[in-house]
């Protein structure tokens, strides 16, 4: 009988454990360009606000990637210390990005119920599927996993979907870094750094039944993916950065056409926007994308990682409008 009731209070802490926690966020808006407040625009994109997120609770940070729930009206996050962050956008009647409402931050659950730890925390890539779930890509231990998004996300056991074997050999810091949901339902993955024979990046598109088919990204300067996000055209939009003694830091977010997106293809992505001072960057991780009632417009989402050092970095989140 103890160890029935051990084992009980055990599951009974890692619920309580597991529950989604309001957390106090703090918005700052700030300017495109600090040195040109009036300055809308960089490359072919329309800037719509940007906000400052702090928290004095020192779980907040780390965010390492970005999708949209509820038809574009919230965001979900994941985080290197094996976190969901979510919230909903508050946006002007025009769209302008003002402000984040009902946060909640929450852990991530192994198959087990318990908060994920150790290596097994690293969560770098997020997705939303079909069938109300949500693709999670991990680093170190390099798996991606199905997480349900029909009930209570914050309870929401994962399943196995690919694992380490499935990939082959990839560094513990630089593997399943960008990942998205392509319009047919296959998924695009692109690694950070792990390169073929030419130095191209290696990815894959993945189909169903977990059927992994190699593809290439040609590698354009010292630009690494940090995440996906597909547009309702199909056409896939890839945020990188780069750093430099000299130059500082820096973020691009290109174009790959959605006829490129085949079977061992090497792909090459087309120049949007780069990030980089005087205008508004920082350490940019994670991209996401939502439809606007206008045609043809789509907005685009930017969020930044503060690599758990609030006083050197800033968590930022940054939106655009992108006409197709």
């Amino acid at each position: 009988m103890r160890i029935v009731s051990a084992a009980l209070a055990a599951l009974l802490l890692a619920a309580a454990s597991a529950s989604a926690d309001p957390i106090e966020i703090s918005t700052t808006s700030v300017p495109l360009d600090e040195g040109n407040p009036l300055r809308q625009s960089v490359g072919a994109l329309e800037f719509k606000g940007a906000l400052w997120l702090r928290s004095p609770d020192d779980r907040f940070g780390g965010l390492s990637s970005l999708a949209m729930l509820q038809g574009g009206e919230r965001i979900v996050a994941v985080s290197d210390h094996g976190y969901w962050f979510t919230a909903r956008l508050r946006e002007t009647g025009d769209g302008r990005l003002v402000g984040l409402e009902q946060a909640e931050f929450a852990p991530m659950l192994d198959d087990r119920g318990r908060p994920l730890g150790g290596r097994y925390r690293d969560a770098e890539s997020v997705t939303v599927a079909g069938g109300g779930r949500l693709m999670v890509g991990f680093e170190r231990d390099h798996r991606i996993w199905s997480y349900n998004l029909t009930g209570d996300l914050t309870r929401a056991l994962p399943r196995p979907y690919l694992d380490e074997g499935d990939f082959g050999e990839l560094p513990n810091n630089g593997s399943l870094e960008a990942l998205t949901t392509l319009a047919d339902g296959r998924f695009l993955i692109i690694t950070e750094d792990s390169r073929d024979q030419y130095n191209d990046l290696r990815g894959w598109v993945v189909s169903g039944g977990a059927a992994l088919t190699p593809i290439t990204l040609a590698e354009t300067g010292e630009f690494r993916p940090t995440d996906l996000t597909t547009l309702p055209n199909g056409d896939v939009i890839l945020l990188e950065r780069q750093f430099s003694v000299t130059a500082g830091l820096s973020c691009r977010i290109s174009l790959i056409t959605a006829d490129t997106l085949q079977p061992d293809a090497r792909l090459i992505s087309r120049e949007l926007a780069v990030l980089a001072p005087p205008t508004l960057v920082d350490n940019c991780e994670g991209i996401a994308a939502a439809a606007t009632a206008e045609k043809g417009v789509v907005a685009i989402y930017v969020q930044s990682d503060n690599n758990f050092k609030p006083i050197l970095q800033r968590t930022l989140l940054i939106k655009f409008l992108y006409r197709l």
